[in-house]
Parts: C-alpha cells; structure tokens; sequence
C-alpha cells in the first residue's frame, strides 16, 4: 500500500508559534521539529484518530507502542503503530489487521482488550488497553526467579486466558514471558497475538516458523500441525524460566536438528530447582511432554491442578504425598543450619580479638581435632616467623576493609587463602573475606573469581578439614541468578558465620538488582547483637549500615518515572547528581543512578529533538521492493556513510542508506542498514556500562593524544586521563576505533550472560566494520560464528550484503 503523498493534508502541520506549514510527510510520529521559518520546537504526528500520543511506551520489531490519551473517556490507552518499513507491505499490513481482529474476537480479564482500529499518516494503529505493570521478562530479569507462591496465580490466569483464546478456536502460537504483562495490581494479561491461527477447536499450520526458541514446542520445530497443547507446551517453558530464574532450553538457534535434541534433553525442573514443591515440578514437566499426547488434553485439567499446587502450598502440606521434595528441603535446611553452627564455633574462635592467633599444638595435636571445635592454630610451631606474618597479613585486611580500602582488603585476604603455611580452617575463612571484600569493592565477577577459588580449595582438602557443605552450597550459588540459600529472618543472637552468610547473600542480591532482598539481609547483619568475641564484626555492620543508607536514596521520587517535559529532566538529573556524590558504597548503587541519568537524558533529547528510533539490534530488515533507478557507486556509498559514523552521527548514516534508490553495485540496503542500526547500539553500551566504574586502558584519540584511562562523567561525556595525568572530557567520537574496540573487550567481560555478550560483540563488530577494520571485524565475526549459532544465524544473514 503506497505511503501519502507530501501534499496530503494531514502531512502539513503548522507552527503553533508562528503558524507557518511544515511538511512532515517523512517525519516519524511524535517528533520534535524545528519549524524553518521561526525554528520554534513543535511536537508533529500526535493526532491518531481520535488518540493523541503523549509518550513513547515501548518498541518492538515491525511496530512501536506509545502511551495516548482518549478523550472520550478520558483515560489512557496504548496505540501500537506499524512501523514505516512495514507500513508499505501488503503482508505485513494483512498480518497487523488479522492480530487486532483476532485479539477483538473475543473478551477475557487476563487478555489485553483491543478497543478500535485505524489509520493515520500512512501508518495502521491498534488502539488496546494501557497495561502499566510492564513485560513479565523484565520482571525475571531484574529478580533472577520469581517465588512459587508468587508464580502459581499468576500462572493460572496465564492459564485462563489461553482457555478463552482456545474457547474462541485461536492458539496464540508464542506464549513466552515478554507477551505476559502485568497490570497495576499484578494480574496477568495475554498480549501479542501477531503469530496467532484459526484452529476452530482443531489443529492448524502455519506458513513460517517465527517463534522464540526457548519457548517453541518440538512439532513447530518439525513443521507439523499445532493445536492448543503447542501453547500447554510453551505456557509450561515459561513456568520453568519463571521458577527456576532460567530457560529449559539454552540453545537460541532456529536449527530444526539441534532444537529437537536440546528439546528431548531437559533439565527436570525438579533438578533445576529442587527448592520447589513436588506438585508444580510434575505440572511443568507434564506440560512440557515432547509428544503432544502426553501434556494436559484440557485446560480445564490443567488449571484444576495449579489450583491444587497453590492450595498445599498455602496450607503447607505441598508435596506431602510422596514426601521427596519435602526431604530434600528438609535436608537443605539441616545442612545449612548444620553449616552455621560449625562455622560459628570456628569463627567464635579462630577470628577473636582482632585475630591474635596463639602458636600452641603442633600438626599431629591439630589433626586430632575437628572443624566445629574452633581451632585457635594457625600455622606449625615450627615457624613462628611465619606465623606472625600471617597475623600481620589478617590485621592488615582487616584495617583494609575498615578503611574502605577494599582492593587491598582483597589482596591481604587472597594472600592468607593461597599460603600452604596457613592452616584450616583460617585459610578457607581468609577465601570467604576476600568474597566479600571483591562485592564491597564494586567487583562482583572478583567477587565470583574468589569464590570459585575457595571451593576449589575446599575440594581438595581431606574429608575431615572441609567446611560443611551448605556453605560451599551458598558460594557456589554466587553464579546463579536465583536467591542465596541464606535465612535473614532470624533473631539478633547469631553467631559469627550466620552474619557474614547474611553478608555475603546480601551483596549477591545488591549486585543482581534485588534493593529490597538485599536490604533484609544488611537489616540482620546491622541488628546482630554480637558476643565479646565476635566485636571484629562491627566493621561488617557499618558496612551494612552504609547500604541501608544507599537503599534509602533509592526510595526517593526521582526514581518512580521519567520527567515528561525539558525542566523536569534537568532538575532530576541534578537531584541525581546530588544522590550520586552521597552514596556510600560502590557498585551496582552507583551504576544504578548513572543508568537512571542516562535515561533522562535520553529523555531530555528526545523532548528536545525528537530522536529517531534505532531498528532493534540483530533484527533482520524486511526485504524492499526491487528498485530500477541506476545503481549508486558503492565508494561513494561508503565513503559518505563512514563520514557520518565518524562524526557519531547513526541515525544519518541510516537515512542515508534507506534514501538510496537502489542497492549500490556489491551490496545490498538491507545489509548496510542492518550493520549500522547494530554499530548504532555500540556507544551508548560502552556508555552505559562505563557508569559501573573507571578502567584503565592504553587508548588513543583521533588527534594522536594518548590516554591511560577512561571514566564516565556528566552527560553521557566519558573522561579521560593524558599520558601526563591530567583529566578531561572527551566526546566519544573523539576517541579512535581502535580504542574503541579495546574499551569493550574490557568492558564486556562484565555483560549478563552470554546472550547479553553475544549482542554487544554484534556491535562492536558491526562498529568496526563500518570504521574502516574490515578485516579485523570478518575475522572476530568468523571466530564468533564458531562458537555462538546465535551470532552466526544473525551475522550469514547480513555478510552477503556486505562488500568484499
């Protein structure tokens, strides 16, 4: 369907300053323009329908929802706008229209409602109900897993509404978190069913595979027809992501041979996560059958047996009938409580005083001893000298850790844990200190590396001289996103390693986003009364004192939603300033208020100018229709779009590629467009991830001035420190590619798992490729391709468009 002509009314919009017309025929909706003849600001494009847009909402990959308002009733709906690109396709257009006839089809509570249809400025809306509790996979995302008491009701309305869906003879074809919204309340509502079939109670086909791999079931995967239990089958992935914090599946490609295998090869979930009843495990699993025939046959069934999970785990009798899941958690329990009292009679002893350690039995005495009965030998008596340069190295963590000098804190700490001379169980207590000294330090992969080193050193001691298993149990869950297996609901009368458990299980929960959690932890550890013993624990206490303060700061206002005009977003971010500079501890506080800076300032340039929205990175642009103008020269093609990148201008570069008239001779639109929508996305990461914190790194500027380090500053302005110390502000297109590239090999080590870093490789790949380093970037593309079929899926289908 043609785009309007620039001469079509509703494509002329006159200043409100000066009233003369502006043509925003080629001006995407709800930008900011300056009009030519007064250059007052004018927001264009807000009138769709009887719908006036007031913010952007969210974007997705063939359309962007804003936040309007309806006059009629006066509320606020969500208007889902097709994008300009699809805007022209017939297809797309059909496939738009059929997703608002089919959500419209029918009513249900936990069913985001379609309220009209229509189109505006060349673009087809949908008009839907404002849900303001946001997608379900942020909410997994921020919280690592969400509680089974918390999970079951929200899964039986999920339930519920896939049975309306189901009743109207529709299956919604990509049932998966981030189409589960939540409302203000905290019901769940169906969203997005763009991928939806007609089944009329029976089964259907569809003409392309397009779902997400974590969640599809297995006769997707082989091309066979789907019906209601396709939907059981993904409904119960998303239970098993939601409870256990991670996906039943991790492969992410579209490849039929290895999904079916990685499909046939789940992890139980009862072994994934065995904290969970024995109700809900067998739910998930009989949901997630690979045969069709062997899930639930109704949802009616289905539901029945949620509603029975939820009651025993209301009335606590969940599990009782088998009594394995019960034992187990009974076990968990003993062992971790079996841990704390050993670990306190240990500490109680072994870290007294200050840790002024007495040179007493000798080898063959100490073997004779077990780890509860709280060892005060350090060393052999055969080397005092060594001994005393043992409490030298503890006193001097310790005076480290009060001084804030953290780093060094660490080093005292990891030095004890790696000296054969030190005995235990003080060498594994120096190796759970410097865990907490790399959290306090704003360095939570450190604080892992220490971790895995401790276990590590635990397992190769005798049976006899190890540290109880559920300790080792808590550091080993320092690399898993759910929860810390610690208890901060106990009473002030804890002994030593009881608190530093609710230390250590607090900062896994600061770093991970988990504010609140977190907070109950520091609460206990600050309350703890401690025993004439124990007073080298007070340090640990002003410590968790310190969070609580940060954890406070995040409670003020600033923090609730984005300033909607230019003074709000310059005094937030001054307030934000402000909270910065009186934030006690580092880390993930500190990068939270610099990632909320950031945030408004985007919002800043987006009221003042209207910013265009970047394509979604690794997403594939939709073919164009075949051009017959001549074919552009592809030097001059590049020339002018790596001028544009270099002056940081992406969104150019972009409009620069999608004007072309047709594709340039050894390369495609499509394939230019792509590589700069991902290298788009590079600066505001190395951005984003610099607000954690300085680095250092050899780098060079464009103007051959050499730097030794980099740090975040005001307005999204990296600093930098000369060769001759001195520090500066820099733009980030002043810095050369190179260095660039260097900033995020560094940086990326500290991505969110694999996928995250997978999606920033893409960028910078991308980045450099456009920069000039063509074959430094094929080659890291090629090293990728080997290792990640997520990479290389996206990158073959963007490297035949791309010249030699």
């Amino acid at each position: 369907m043609p785009m309007p002509q620039p001469q079509s009314p509703e494509n002329i919009a006159h200043c409100h300053a000066c009233g003369s017309a502006m043509n925003v025929a080629e001006i995407p909706p709800f930008s900011n323009v300056g009009c030519p003849a007064c250059d007052e600001e004018n927001r264009v494009k807000c009138e769709f329908g009887p719908y006036t847009l007031v913010r952007r909402h969210a974007v997705g990959g063939m359309s962007m929802v804003f936040a309007a308002h309806d006059p009629t009733l006066d509320r606020e709906v969500a208007l889902k706008i097709l994008s300009e690109d699809f805007s022209a396709d017939e297809r797309r257009i059909a496939a738009f229209e059929e997703e608002a006839r089919i959500t419209a089809s029918f009513s249900h509570p936990n069913v985001v409602r379609v309220l009209t249809t229509g189109k505006a400025f060349g673009r087809f809306y949908i008009a839907m109900e404002l849900v303001p509790g946001g997608h379900f996979e942020h909410h997994i995302q921020e919280r690592g897993q969400i509680p089974e008491i918390e999970m079951l009701p929200l899964a039986i309305e999920v339930a519920q509404g896939l049975k309306a869906a189901h009743a109207a003879g529709l299956i919604h074809r990509d049932v998966k978190p981030g189409n589960i919204l939540l409302d203000a309340e905290g019901h769940a509502k169906l969203v997005d069913f763009g991928l939806a079939l007609v089944t009329k109670g029976g089964t259907a086909k569809a003409a392309e595979l397009w779902a997400t791999p974590y969640y599809v079931p297995p006769e997707t995967i082989e091309g066979f027809p789907e019906d209601f239990r396709s939907d059981i089958y993904a409904f119960g992935a998303t239970l098993y992501h939601a409870l256990a914090g991670k996906p039943s599946c991790g492969e992410e490609t579209m490849s039929t041979t290895i999904l079916r295998d990685a499909k046939k090869k789940v992890i139980p979930l009862s072994l994934a996560a065995p904290w969970l009843s024995e109700e809900t495990c067998k739910i998930v699993q009989r949901a997630m059958a690979y045969d069709p025939k062997d899930r639930y046959q109704s949802y009616d069934e289905l539901i029945t047996r949620l509603d029975v999970a939820l009651k025993r785990l209301q009335t606590g009798t969940a599990g009782v009938s088998s009594g394995v899941a019960a034992k187990r958690r009974a076990k968990s329990k003993r062992q971790e409580l079996s841990a704390y009292v050993m670990a306190g009679l240990v500490l109680a002893g072994a870290l007294a005083g200050g840790i002024w350690w007495v040179v007493r039995s000798g080898p063959q005495e100490q073997a004779k001893k077990t780890l509860t009965t709280a060892p005060t030998t350090v060393v052999a008596d055969s080397d005092v000298e060594s001994a005393t340069q043992i409490v030298a190295g503890y006193r001097e963590g310790r005076q480290a850790v009060e001084a804030g000098n953290y780093q060094k804190a660490a080093e005292e700490f990891v030095m004890l844990r790696d000296n054969s001379s030190v005995q235990e169980p003080t060498r594994t207590w120096a190796g759970v200190e410097a865990v907490v000294a790399g959290y306090l330090d704003g360095k939570p992969a450190e604080a892992r590396s220490h971790a895995d080193r401790v276990i590590e050193h635990i397992a190769s001691l005798e049976e006899g001289k190890r540290i109880d298993s559920s300790l080792v149990t808590l550091l080993e869950s320092l690399d898993e996103l759910k929860p810390a297996p610690a208890d901060p609901s106990s009473g002030p009368e804890a002994a030593a390693p009881r608190i530093m458990g609710w230390m250590i299980a607090g900062l896994k929960s600061w770093e991970q986003g988990l504010l609140d959690e977190a907070g109950g932890f520091f609460a206990s550890v600050a309350a703890a009364k401690l025993s004439a013993d124990e007073e080298w624990l007070k340090v640990y206490q002003k410590v968790a004192g310190d969070y609580q303060a940060d954890l406070r700061q995040f409670k003020d206002p600033v923090f609730s939603s984005l300033p909607e005009d230019a003074d709000g977003c310059r005094s937030a971010i001054e307030k934000l300033e402000k909270i910065h500079g009186e934030l006690r501890t580092r880390g993930r506080a500190r990068f939270n208020v610099r990632a909320w800076q950031l945030d408004i300032t985007r919002q800043a340039k987006l009221l003042a100018g209207g910013e265009p929205e970047v394509e979604a990175a690794g997403e594939e642009p939709e073919e164009q229709p075949a051009a017959t103008a001549a074919k552009p020269d592809l030097t001059t093609v590049m020339e002018k779009v790596k001028e544009l990148i270099a002056g940081g201008d992406f969104a150019g570069a972009r409009a620069y590629v999608r004007e072309l008239r047709a594709d340039p001779e050894g390369a495609t639109r499509d394939s230019l467009s792509a590589v700069v929508s991902l290298a788009a996305v590079f600066l505001p990461d190395l951005e984003a991830e610099l607000a954690n914190g300085a680095i250092d790194a050899q780098m060079q500027l464009k103007s051959g001035e050499r730097a030794i380090s980099i740090s975040p500053g005001k307005d999204g302005r990296p600093i930098i420190t000369g060769a001759d110390g001195r520090r500066r502000p820099v733009e980030w297109s002043e810095i050369s590619p190179d260095s660039l590239i260097i900033v995020h090999r560094i940086l990326v080590k500290n991505a969110n798992g694999e996928i995250e870093k997978m999606r920033r490789h893409q960028c910078a790949i991308s980045y450099d490729w456009l920069a000039g380093n063509r074959t430094r970037a094929v080659q890291a593309a090629g090293q990728l391709s080997q290792t990640s079929a997520v990479f290389k899926d996206t990158w073959d289908k963007i490297a035949p468009g791309l010249p030699e």
